[in-house]
């Protein structure tokens, strides 16, 4: 009988902590989840100015990003992940972006004849307003360049269904699945929020609705603020806190003041990880105005908490957030949010019901089961991989290499 083997994976990431978002936060999780059950994972991602990482984390040197966030682009050539990429015998790679880092990847795994799957976990082809150019032009180029990327590995994973759908609509050949995000579960359900309420000066029985992420355009943070001024006519004493840091924290601020809530809206900045699970406990809600996820790990960390998420109803969210049983799908409009607030923090029993029904829902997206499942379709990428042709042009490439 064959022994099942540890994994020796190769992972390429433009983005990865002290980065603080989702897809930063999502690879952090699988890669300690990964090391837990015995497999040997080496990360490659661009350098950042402070912080230290283990012996498996190979740093690219790096410039800043222009704009506001704390993105870097990588640098090609840096010696210390060249070595690494030398050494090890690798059993896989898995990128994170079809781009920079991620076309490395891809590269690395051709020229060292290693099955490579990637992770789509953004809708790149709908962010065009970032590239200052015309807008549809960009949006039909990412499009091309997506397609052409996923075209080219052994296996396509996206977080969400509904990103799935999509991605097969574009033309992409290669098989689709979808592989849930995870979170470590267990932390959120025995977080408790009484520090982050003694910190932020409200009393126990104070209302929250929380969000934490990007401040940015495409999270539609500005439909919560407005929603805001609406609920606070009805329950004074609620408060909405933004967990987070971004390019629209001065415009939030001055919506706040504008709208005469600035007292009911608390900023707290960015936090550490470790205390996010705090803050989503200390939620009585969690609310996202987003319309362009995928399977936002902000989402799953409140539920887990016990949170339950108010949401748009389109498609990520529908994958995600069951309504009236793990929180509300509402309207995009700032008004259609205010009852939705109103409701789940003055209705105390629809809350208890829902709170249950978030922690219940979350128990899906624990990290050791969502581990597991990644770890079969890595396998079943490796045993797709040989096939007697592709074997010998495998084992050709990998004396090359070397």
């Amino acid at each position: 009988m064959e022994t099942i083997r540890p994994l020796r994976i190769a992972t390429f990431t433009n983005a990865y902590l002290p980065t603080t978002n989702g897809v930063a936060t999502s690879i952090h999780a699988f890669h300690r989840a990964l090391e837990t059950q015995g497999h040997e994972v080496h990360l490659f991602a661009p350098s950042v100015p402070v912080g230290a990482d283990g012996s498996r984390v190979h740093r690219y040197a790096s410039v800043a990003c222009p704009g506001p966030d704390d993105y870097r682009i990588a640098l090609p050539f840096s010696r210390g992940p060249a070595k690494a990429l030398r050494e090890v015998d690798f059993d896989i790679v898995h990128t994170h972006h079809p781009w920079w880092l991620g076309r490395w990847g891809l590269n690395y795994g051709r020229r060292a004849g290693v099955p490579v799957v990637t992770t789509i976990h953004t809708q790149y082809e709908k962010h065009g307003r970032c590239v200052p150019f015309h807008r549809g032009t960009v949006e039909r180029l990412i499009r091309r360049k997506l397609v052409a990327y996923c075209s080219r590995v052994d296996l396509v994973m996206t977080p969400g269904e509904a990103r799935k759908t999509e991605l097969e609509a574009l033309g992409i050949d290669t098989p689709v699945v979808v592989t849930p995000n995870g979170t470590d579960t267990r932390a959120f359900r025995e977080a408790s929020g009484h520090v982050p309420r003694r910190r932020m000066g409200l009393l126990e029985d104070q209302p929250i609705v929380l969000f934490v992420g990007r401040l940015a355009p495409e999270k539609r943070v500005d439909v919560l603020v407005r929603a805001m001024a609406t609920v606070v006519k009805t329950a004074p004493a609620a408060r909405l806190v933004m967990v987070g840091d971004g390019e629209q924290l001065g415009a939030l601020k001055e919506q706040s003041r504008q709208l005469g809530i600035a007292p009911h809206v608390i900023f707290t900045g960015r936090v550490a990880p470790d205390e996010v699970p705090a803050y989503c406990a200390a939620a009585d809600v969690f609310a996202t105005a987003s319309l362009h996820e995928v399977h936002p790990i902000s989402a799953i960390e409140a539920m887990s908490a016990g949170t339950p998420v108010i949401a748009p109803d389109t498609g990520w969210s529908q994958g995600l957030v069951k309504h009236m049983r793990n929180g509300i799908l509402t309207g995009e409009q700032p008004d259609q949010f205010a009852t939705s607030m109103l409701r789940a923090i003055t209705d105390h029993r629809l809350r208890r019901s829902l709170s249950e029904g978030a922690t219940a829902s979350a128990e899906t997206h624990d990290i050791a089961a969502a581990t597991q499942r990644l770890v079969g379709f890595y396998r079943s990428a490796i045993a797709g991989a040989r096939t007697p042709v592709l074997t010998a042009r495998l084992a050709a490439a990998r004396g090359r290499h070397r």
